[in-house]
């Protein structure tokens, strides 16, 4: 994120890191599944989350982005919950696109969920954009949130106010080579 943040703009410098990240997803029998996936996008809203053409740096108008954040995010998990047919009580661990805390929050405040059962490893990485699902994923294994068997919902927001978010359920790692993937 680097390259396209301006770093005398307040609003985005502070907010943006550099990562990468990647999850291998493999099929597990009996029980493994990904699914169902919600998406949505809303190009109205493109102009609060953008690359300038002109200088190739990233703009956001925060307090637009907050609010459509946490609604889309919130949507975004209602939606899939309901096409999973998984209440959320049913769901052990809620893996948000890591922007910042306070959207983190405010989806969990609105949906009803108890703090710990959402990631929030935004201040161990800040927001990498691309690589904070994957991110925060690692890091709640490591953490030891992550166990073999537990729904997990994904959702991610960003821009061109483009969302999703999938339900899917944690398998145990494979050994390889003495290594867990």
């Amino acid at each position: 994120m680097s390259r396209i943040t301006d770093p005398d703009d307040s609003g985005t410098a502070v907010v943006f890191a550099d990562g990468a990240g990647a999850v291998v997803l493999t099929a597990t029998a009996p029980d493994g599944r990904i699914g169902p996936i919600q998406l949505g996008a809303d190009g109205a809203g493109a102009a609060c989350i953008r690359v300038g053409r002109e200088d190739g740096r990233i703009r956001m108008q925060g307090h637009e982005t907050f609010r459509e954040a946490v609604a889309r995010l919130t949507l975004a998990t209602l939606q899939v919950a309901h096409a999973a047919g998984t209440p959320l009580q049913d769901i052990d661990l809620f893996v948000y696109h890591q922007a910042n805390g306070r959207i983190l929050s405010a989806v969990g405040e609105r949906l009803g969920l108890a703090p710990e059962r959402v990631v929030d490893c935004i201040g161990q990485y800040g927001n990498t954009s691309a690589a904070t699902l994957p991110l925060a994923l690692a890091y709640s294994e490591r953490e030891g949130r992550l166990h073999q068997g537990d729904r997990v919902l994904l959702g991610a927001f960003g821009a061109g106010f483009t969302w999703g978010a999938t339900v899917l359920e944690w398998g145990a790692p494979e050994s390889r080579g003495g290594e867990s993937t």
